[in-house]
């Protein structure tokens, strides 16, 4: 399960999960407007190293993983970007009028 941290001004939401490895391509992300939850989905592919005989120690993750997220906030219909750079999802939600 990814990291996250959850930002608040007058305007927006901004959700900045860590995701490094993990191509745009291999992530989704959705929105309940309704029920306020934001899902954030994908998969972290085995680095190629891990491709050697002998493994003496494997601590970065790989395969699926999934973060669901309760907003608490009016967001506007329409008002989810998502941008992924330097190994940081970051997911801005515009708040509704």
């Amino acid at each position: 399960t990814p990291k996250c941290d959850i930002y608040e001004t007058a305007e927006s939401l901004s959700v900045c999960l860590e995701i490094p490895g993990v191509d745009e391509d291999d992530v989704q992300i959705a929105f309940d407007g309704e029920n306020g939850i934001l899902a954030v989905a994908g998969r972290r592919k085995k680095p190629t190293c891990a491709q050697r005989k002998r493994v003496h120690l494997m601590e970065m993750p790989s395969g699926p993983f999934e973060k669901m997220l309760r907003v608490n906030v009016d967001i506007a219909e329409g008002g989810v970007e998502a941008s992924l750079r330097d190994g940081v999802l970051h997911v801005l939600m515009r708040k509704a009028c």
